[in-house]
């Protein structure tokens, strides 16, 4: 199912493909005959025939499902090739730290312990750290400090949150 698809997306692409080669060497014909005749001896142009403006809402819209179609094609293929690196609540990176150019050590939680690796150019295991004791202090002290600009901003929210209740209150008392 999924190769009759893709056979059929690069069918659609390949005819689109033909038909802009087609209208070019048309054009190169034309210039060439052009150049030929030379500027004593001009040709009369006919005209071209404007295309309807249903005709080119048609070409839009097929257009426009290709692309999509190929988007779509393509999200697939993505979410389907990282599946297992995003959203596993099994595994969570802790921390890292640089120790030079290349060089670092991560600290990562999987299904309850927590490994120490050293990544270079391949990864080693430093440590597993298994003590439910050691665990808890790893944790806690992994927790991330809120920045400097989440404390201004929960500060802000918080005084506006008080300012809003102390208006409701102020309006309750005029209506009553």
């Amino acid at each position: 199912m999924k190769g009759r698809r893709l056979i059929a997306v690069w069918a659609v692409l390949f005819a689109a493909l033909v038909g802009v080669q087609g209208k070019v060497s048309a054009l190169e014909d034309s210039v060439e005959n052009a150049v030929r005749r030379g500027p004593s001896n001009p040709a009369p142009v006919p005209a071209s025939p404007q295309p309807s403006l249903g005709w080119t809402l048609v070409n839009l819209v097929v257009g426009l499902a290709i692309v999509l179609l190929l988007i779509w094609i393509g999200s697939k293929w993505v979410r389907k090739r990282w599946q297992g690196a995003a959203g596993n609540a099994e595994v969570r990176v802790l921390g890292a730290v640089p120790l030079a150019p290349g060089k670092f050590v991560h600290v990562v939680e999987v299904a309850g312990r927590v490994w120490v690796l050293g990544v270079g150019q391949d990864v080693r295991v430093i440590e597993v750290i298994d003590d439910e004791e050691r665990l808890s202090r790893f944790r806690r002290d992994a927790a991330p400090a809120p920045s400097k600009f989440e404390q201004r901003l929960g500060e802000a929210i918080r005084e506006m949150a008080g300012r809003r209740r102390e208006w409701l209150r102020r309006q309750r008392g005029r209506d009553g």
